[in-house]
C-alpha cells in the first residue's frame, strides 16, 4: 500500500496447482511467489531452496522495480515468518 492506501503490488504463488500439492502433499517443493504492480509487471521474484534444516529464500528484485529494496526485503521477510507459522 502506499501513503493514500492504495496497493501498489501483490505477491502471488507461482501456480496454484503446486500450491495444493505442497499444502497437501509435501513440504519438500520448493515455493516461488512473484512480486507485481497493478499492470501485472513483474518487479522482484522470492525463491525458496530445499534445505531440511534451515529455511533459504533468494530475493531477486528485477531491473527497473519502483520500489524501494528494503520494501522487497521486508516483504521477504514476511513470507518466510508466515511460512514459518504454517510447518
Amino acid at each position: 500500500m502506499d501513503a493514500n492506501d492504495r496497493e501498489i503490488g501483490k505477491i502471488l504463488e507461482d501456480s496454484m496447482l503446486m500450491a495444493m500439492l505442497r499444502r497437501f502433499l509435501s513440504n519438500l517443493i520448493p515455493q516461488k511467489f512473484h512480486l507485481s504492480d497493478n499492470e501485472g509487471k513483474e518487479l522482484a521474484t522470492f525463491r525458496q531452496h530445499f534445505n531440511p534444516f534451515i529455511f533459504r529464500l533468494t530475493v531477486t528484485i528485477h531491473e527497473g522495480c519502483p520500489l524501494s529494496p528494503l520494501l522487497v526485503l521486508a516483504a521477504g521477510v514476511l513470507l518466510v515468518a508466515i511460512e514459518g507459522r504454517q510447518k
